[in-house]
């Protein structure tokens, strides 16, 4: 449905009690799997899926093993009206991987008051680098450091890439200098990724 430009996220697929059920229980399945042949399975909640919202996210951890484990993805948490940090403040164990993407404000709100479909808003250029959107992400970065989180890739832009905009000239700067301070990753791992 993410793909879809016809179907607006409103229309996105939603699980009952029962399927619920069954999605964890298969998830742990090919997570022991997963885990018994050295590999983690990392969750990647996203928009137009059926575990979108921070609410969905919290339900899948607490009903899933300890095993499986999560990418938090703060573009398309804010886009799903959750919280980035809450997220990591309650499951700072589970979570292996983050995607930094930023949200443009005034695309956001137009994409969920006009009830656009995630591929129309993607297109619109919703997703942006860091420093260019609405979200602060020192606080993060401060709670990863307070962690020992140490991750690799973490800056990330999905966005339609004609209207992609180089990170050097983004709009609300990018806290570098704390980013090296907290020895979270070294400078030249800022990778600019699409989807």
């Amino acid at each position: 449905m993410a793909g879809d430009p016809n179907k607006p996220l409103s229309s996105r697929p939603k699980m009952d009690r029962d399927e619920w059920k069954k999605f964890c229980n298969k998830i742990n399945e090919v997570g022991k799997y997963l885990h018994d042949h050295n590999m983690p399975l990392a969750y990647h909640h996203h928009m137009g899926t059926v575990i979108e919202t921070e609410e969905e996210t919290t339900r899948l951890l607490e009903n899933t093993d300890e095993k499986i484990k999560l990418i938090l993805d703060t573009g398309h948490m804010l886009f799903a009206g959750g919280s980035s940090i809450k997220i990591l403040n309650d499951y700072k164990e589970r979570i292996i991987h983050i995607h930094c993407k930023d949200m443009r404000k005034d695309i956001l709100k137009k994409s969920l008051e006009r009830n656009w479909s995630f591929r129309q808003a993607f297109l619109e250029g919703a997703f942006t680098v860091p420093g260019d959107g609405c979200i602060d992400y020192l606080p993060l970065i401060r709670i990863l450091k307070k962690n020992n989180y140490f991750f690799f890739e973490c800056i990330i832009s999905s966005t339609n890439e004609a209207l992609m905009i180089p990170v050097g000239i983004a709009t609300t700067p990018i806290p570098t200098k704390e980013i090296i301070e907290a020895k979270i990753f070294p400078p030249t791992v800022m990778g600019i990724t699409s989807p």
